[in-house]
């Protein structure tokens, strides 16, 4: 086993899963401002 509780592994998954108006709005205000910022390349 992987000592994670898998009644509090189901519920975490399912509080992921809600949307909500205000996780809309400031999904979509993000969106504007050009999204998640891509991963840079790491120069050695």
């Amino acid at each position: 086993m992987n000592g994670k509780d898998p009644a509090a592994v189901a519920l975490g998954r399912k509080g992921g899963q809600k949307t909500s108006v205000a996780k809309k709005k400031s999904s979509v205000a993000n969106g504007k401002l050009g999204g998640r910022p891509k991963k840079q390349k790491l120069v050695k």
